[in-house]
C-alpha cells in the first residue's frame, strides 16, 4: 500500500469512528427526548446551575483590545486557594486582584488593565459571588 492509500485509508476509519460515535450519542440523544420534554429541561436546568457555580462570563460595556481581536467578555472561572497563592507571589500588592482576574478569565493582565472602571466592578462583583 502506498503512502497516499495508508494515509486515505487511515483518513476513511477516523471518519467511521467519528460517524460512528456520532450515531451513538444521537441514539443517547433520542433515548432522553423519549423520556418527555419535562425530563430534559430538568437536566438542562441541573447543567446550568453547575456552570454557573464555576463560570461567570461578564460581557463589557467597553470591549478592550488584545492584539488583532477585541474582547467583548469575560468568563471568569471559579477562584482556588492556589490561584490566591500564585499571585500573591508573583505580582506586587497594588496589582495583586487585577492579575488575579486575569489568571481566572486567561487573559494577559493587561487585557484587564484597560477595562473602563464600570467593566471592572462588575468583574469585581463576578468574583465576589463566588466568595459568598
Amino acid at each position: 500500500m502506498s503512502g497516499n492509500s495508508k494515509l486515505r485509508a487511515s483518513v476513511l476509519v477516523d471518519l467511521v469512528d467519528r460517524f460512528s460515535a456520532g450515531a451513538r450519542k444521537m441514539a443517547g440523544l433520542s433515548g432522553k427526548l423519549g423520556k418527555g420534554l419535562a425530563g430534559a429541561q430538568a437536566e438542562l436546568k441541573q447543567l446550568q446551575v453547575k456552570w454557573e457555580h464555576i463560570m461567570s462570563t461578564v460581557r463589557l460595556k467597553s470591549p478592550v483590545a488584545a492584539g488583532d481581536a477585541f474582547v467583548t467578555e469575560l468568563t471568569l472561572r471559579e477562584p482556588k486557594v492556589k490561584d490566591q497563592l500564585e499571585v500573591e507571589r508573583i505580582a506586587s500588592i497594588g496589582r495583586r486582584e487585577a492579575a488575579l482576574f486575569a489568571r481566572l478569565c486567561d487573559v494577559d493582565v493587561g487585557v484587564i488593565e484597560e477595562l473602563c472602571i464600570g467593566d471592572y466592578k462588575k468583574l469585581q462583583e463576578a468574583y465576589s459571588d463566588f466568595l459568598s
